[in-house]
């Protein structure tokens, strides 16, 4: 039995990664722990020499989705005695500092995503649904090493529901730092000067976008500008107020079939579509494209993107709108709002 302490460095931080080591190092029989430790994640382990060496193969095979390893460092201890019975995760320590990456925000997951999609699941349509596979990360995060207490989400103390989920090691929501649900995480509004007393704030928002208003809507790290991409004349009404006159908008809509229906989409950009970057995609104008000509103006392309939050799969659930515009809310620099 020998001993061993790792140091890992990268985009191992708000990713699920020390869930993922507790749950190999228990499979493999080693004892120690593993913790956040300033901006790199520390694993100390007990066990045979092979049984480590393996270890660290599996880990790098076997780690988070989202995650990536830059350095990793192993040293073995001397003269040290196996002095763990079990394996555990311990609490964060700033005792460290290394370099480190902090985490870009992520599309949310397809287990979250069937979560709000499912009216028996008690997070059925609330719109801010996430785990360690995808959600806000750096949008949320105030410092690190990355804990619930070090980010905006310290305001929304857990539900005994969720604080089950997030103490337990084999969830995925195990120190999901983002995670939450309609009891205890924050809550969706309309405002119109002053907050609305809405019953359903998202269905109302479908509602006036029907009914060619311009609405704001938060989303992760920003805010868009959002309209009908069907009414000319609301497209022109919002060109008018960024001052952008020729400048295309991106649109976003609900799944890839529905951009197939007035654009064209190669399986390279369907896969680019579909990434959990959620990236805008150029694509070429179909001959049946339909939406409104001042979207994007003299072009034979557009910029389309998918949903990316519950936010956006929530209000879509309510729409049967094609697509909505979805730009940003700065405007132009040459251009001043009177």
């Amino acid at each position: 039995m020998v001993s061993a302490r790792i140091f890992v460095q990268g985009i191992v931080q708000g990713v699920g990664f020390r869930p993922t080591v507790y749950r190999l190092a228990k499979n493999m029989k080693l004892t120690g722990y593993v913790r956040n430790l300033g901006n790199i994640v520390e694993i100390v382990l007990n066990g045979e020499k092979k049984e480590i060496k393996k270890f660290v193969k599996e880990l790098n095979h076997k780690k988070p989705p989202i995650s990536k390893i830059s350095s990793l460092k192993l040293d073995w201890l001397e003269n040290s005695s196996p002095s763990y019975t079990d394996f555990k995760i311990l609490e964060s320590s700033t005792n460290f500092s290394g370099s480190s990456v902090i985490p870009a925000d992520v599309a949310i997951c397809n287990a979250c995503l069937t979560e709000i999609k499912s009216p028996k699941n008690r997070r059925y349509d609330y719109p801010f649904t996430a785990c360690t596979d995808c959600g806000p990360r750096f949008t949320v995060i105030k410092s690190i090493p990355y804990d619930r207490e070090r980010t905006s989400m310290e305001e929304f103390p857990l539900c005994p529901s969720c604080q089950i989920e997030y103490t337990d090691p084999e969830d995925r929501r195990y120190h999901a730092e983002a995670t939450c649900c309609p009891i205890c995480g924050p809550s969706v509004y309309l405002y119109k000067n002053k907050r609305l007393e809405l019953e359903n704030p998202l269905k109302e928002a479908v509602n006036l976008l029907d009914d060619g208003k311009i609405l704001a809507m938060k989303g992760i790290g920003g805010t868009h500008l959002v309209c009908s991409v069907e009414q000319e004349k609301v497209v022109e009404k919002l060109r008018k107020r960024l001052g952008r006159f020729n400048q295309p908008f991106a649109c976003m809509c609900p799944d890839v079939d529905t951009v197939k229906t007035f654009a064209e989409v190669s399986s390279l950009e369907e896969k680019t579509l579909t990434s959990r970057r959620r990236p805008v995609v150029v694509l070429k104008k179909s001959d049946d494209y339909f939406l409104a000509p001042s979207v994007a103006p003299d072009l034979h392309n557009i910029g389309i993107m998918l949903p990316y939050s519950g936010l956006h799969y929530v209000l879509f659930h309510y729409s049967a709108a094609p697509a909505y515009v979805m730009t940003s809310a700065i405007p132009s620099r040459f251009f001043i709002i009177s």
